[in-house]
């Protein structure tokens, strides 16, 4: 039933570098809930909405297995992958760890310069919130005003241990997104808080704006794990 109701909810693609396009639509549609996290990934269903061969979805499942995307059950196929609460607690427990440390390396070496890309990724973020055609790119979005940050920290190892949990982080920013906000535009207002206080108070408040907005996405993302488990159950 669930495949039958995303069916159609694909674009059909034309034939160049047809394998990193089926990657990139499926990588959309996974991160912006398209294919909700438990759902079997079927190659025949995904080749047929896409009008392409099912080599190309094999080859773009694969890439994304790699990445976290989906995972691979023995005899199964290929699912979203599910996560609990202790995952959930685990990857943002890694996030402030990391981003916190990351913000302390760069905090001394933000000028105007990076503070207006900064902003700019917000104002792009609240164009996005209230676009019908742009709100599945949310996630995308999101993570890229933190990654942005952590590379200002100018640490490769660092920065390559953030990149290690970005796309388990998207998934959980997707899911996060799902939930019901106060108002529309709140995910802008809480990212222009933690900027502000990055831009104009001191490096320990800062740091406690980093700590707080990473708490708060997780809180959202354990209730809207709750949420489906009280629906099952």
């Amino acid at each position: 039933m669930e495949n039958e109701e995303n069916k159609q909810k694909l674009k059909k693609l034309n034939a160049l570098n047809l394998r990193d396009r089926v990657e990139r639509e499926l990588r959309t549609a996974i991160l912006s809930g398209v294919f909700q996290p438990g759902q079997k990934l079927v190659e025949y269903d995904i080749a047929e909405q896409l009008e392409v061969s099912r080599a190309p979805v094999r080859e773009a499942l694969t890439a994304l297995q790699k990445d976290g995307l989906v995972v691979d059950i023995f005899r199964r196929g290929y699912f979203v992958p599910v996560f609990n609460e202790t995952d959930i607690h685990e990857i943002y427990e890694v996030r402030t760890l990391l981003e916190v440390g990351g913000l302390r390396m760069a905090y001394p070496k933000l000028t105007e310069v990076e503070f207006d890309h900064l902003q700019a990724i917000i104002d792009t973020l609240g164009d996005y919130l209230t676009n019908s055609e742009k709100k599945n790119s949310v996630p995308d979005v999101d993570i890229e005003f933190h990654e942005y940050l952590m590379s200002l920290a100018n640490n490769k190892r660092l920065y390559s241990a953030w990149k290690s949990i970005k796309t388990q982080s998207q998934l959980l920013i997707g899911i996060t997104s799902r939930t019901d906000y106060e108002y529309l535009e709140e995910p802008k207002t809480i990212h222009q808080n933690l900027l502000n206080a990055i831009r104009y108070k001191d490096l320990a408040e800062a740091e406690k704006a980093l700590e707080h907005h990473l708490l708060d996405a997780k809180e959202r993302a354990i209730k809207n794990l709750q949420k489906k488990n009280d629906l099952v159950h």
